[in-house]
């Protein structure tokens, strides 16, 4: 059945029709009645864009997202827009948005969207796993070249070992005690590296989660 483009009733109903997980079709359908769409009431207007604001999320259309989601969020707070589908709009979108530049490794950006999200909801879970996951993609770099001091520390024990094998045993016995010294130093060194590394990147993800948070409930205690 074709769409009556004058019937705003019908544009809202064929647009339910789709179902909510049928986001591929809501966005070809908003694209293709963008026009008619504007036209409709206030309600259903702001409706449908939250709907094809969430498809373009899911199929990962994530640049076009972003632009409609700071559109959404200007007239959230303008029109003082609090909940849809029982949702937190403006928490759900912001977190989205977070998510949607972490998606495209934009970790700089995602970082002041979830930490404006700590200030906001400094108890939430999910904001703190969002938050503390990007923090450790940002420390990725300085987590990257301690492994590799770790990995250079092992390879130079396992070389240690077959020089050990192949000459020091055979014709340096005297250096026996030396070699195996080093090796088991380098061996030691590096596991100790791999796991400063791991430990070191959760640590300070935390606390930097963990200071956002402390800053903004003093800011609340204080107003």
């Amino acid at each position: 059945m074709s769409l009556l483009l004058n019937n705003g009733d019908l544009i809202f109903k064929s647009f339910l029709e789709l179902g909510e997980r049928a986001h591929h079709d809501v966005v070809r359908f908003y694209k293709r009645y963008k026009q008619e769409i504007n036209n409709l009431s206030y309600e259903r207007r702001i409706a449908i864009s939250f709907e094809y604001a969430l498809a373009l999320f899911e199929t990962a259309s994530y640049r076009e997202f972003l632009n409609i989601a700071e559109t959404l969020l200007e007239e959230i707070i303008r029109e003082n827009i609090f909940y849809y589908k029982g949702k937190d709009v403006f928490r759900y979108i912001l977190l989205k948005k977070g998510i949607a530049y972490f998606r495209m490794d934009e970790f700089g950006a995602a970082r002041k969207i979830f930490t404006q999200l700590v200030r906001r909801y400094p108890e939430d879970s999910e904001v703190r796993y969002a938050f503390v996951l990007n923090e450790r993609k940002l420390l990725h770099p300085a987590y990257i070249s301690i492994k590799l001091a770790a990995i250079f520390s092992l390879i130079l024990s396992f070389l240690t070992l077959l020089s050990e094998m192949l000459v020091v045993n055979p014709f340096l016995n005297a250096y026996m005690g030396h070699t195996q010294v080093f090796k088991l130093t380098t061996f030691a060194l590096g596991l100790l590296l791999f796991a400063f590394a791991s430990l070191d990147k959760r640590i300070k993800s935390v606390i930097h989660f963990k200071h956002i948070r402390n800053s903004a409930a003093e800011q609340q205690t204080q107003v």
